[in-house]
């Protein structure tokens, strides 16, 4: 889930309510989706310690029982990642996501299994860890068993620098955890064991997202890819192009496309910037052009 910010950059809390209610009236319920809010795509990295557990909050009043619910709990501070887990679990939410300190680029293994067991011992909540190897660290199969010895690891948000590794991972220890495809490789992934996929294009068309879940459950391979490359590839195709001139594109061309189709959205926080007129415009070419209903209110 994206957050929605008020025009001067301010936590838009009723926003993010409603687009809760939007997600939930959409389709995404138990057993065909997950809600996970304040990561990346959230722009937690620019939220504060508040704002993080006010958006928890929200989550948890406006969805708890009704979807499994994630939120982040990524921190260069261990003492921050405690609280944000035991918050979470005091609301009843399902799980959070960890992922290793994200300032230290040349920490080991057993710096990163020394921080997830610090906080495990600190609260009982699940762990989805985060694969950012692009940040600096890599789970890579040897880390594996030390990392299931740790009782809260229950899934993992899983991309990966090789086609090798990925399907390696999978292959060995999908039976262990839930694994979320994490690189738009659907179809592939699927086949090889992911009970999940990340999607921004769920943000604004819920519907679309589920479907191509049915559709991967029910092995229509070709159908749901024929989904897939009407909406999602070219989607994120714009956000690679907007990256070439912008590397922070986690929330900004996804909440571009939640304010085209009437849900609430607002600025992303500096030092990310909005779209010009022209990605704006390739935008909204794309979403029309993909049947997208453009009128959510």
């Amino acid at each position: 889930m994206t957050t929605p910010f008020e025009p001067d950059c301010s936590l838009d809390t009723e926003g993010f309510r409603a687009l809760v209610r939007a997600l939930l009236k959409g389709g995404i319920r138990e057993g065909q989706g997950v809600l996970m809010a304040a990561v990346a795509a959230g722009e937690f990295p620019t939220m504060t310690m508040e704002e993080r557990k006010e958006i928890a909050r929200a989550l948890s009043e406006e969805a708890l029982g009704r979807v499994p619910l994630v939120i982040s709990a990524q921190h260069t501070d261990p003492r921050q990642a405690i609280e944000l887990c035991r918050y979470a679990e005091d609301l009843g939410i399902d799980a959070v996501q960890m992922g290793p300190t994200y300032h230290e680029s040349s920490q080991t293994e057993d710096d990163v299994l020394r921080f997830y067991r610090h906080v495990a011992d600190h609260t009982d909540i699940g762990f989805m860890i985060y694969n950012t190897y692009w940040k600096g660290f890599n789970h890579t199969p040897h880390i594996m068993p030390g990392l299931l010895e740790i009782k809260n690891v229950v899934s993992m948000k899983w991309a990966a620098p090789t086609e090798w590794q990925y399907r390696e991972m999978l292959r060995f220890y999908g039976d262990r955890l839930a694994f979320m495809d994490n690189m738009n490789v659907h179809v592939w992934g699927h086949m090889h064991g992911t009970v999940g996929f990340l999607s921004h294009p769920g943000n604004f068309w819920p519907e679309h997202e589920v479907e191509v879940w049915r559709l991967l459950e029910e092995k229509r391979y070709e159908e749901a890819n024929a989904r897939l490359l009407k909406l999602n590839y070219p989607f994120y195709d714009l956000i690679h192009e907007v990256a070439s001139s912008s590397g922070i594109v986690d929330a900004n061309v996804t909440k571009a496309a939640v304010e085209m189709v009437g849900l609430p959205a607002g600025p992303s926080r500096p030092p990310a910037r909005e779209l010009t007129d022209r990605e704006r415009f390739k935008l909204r070419e794309l979403l029309v052009g993909a049947g997208v209903p453009m009128d959510r209110t």
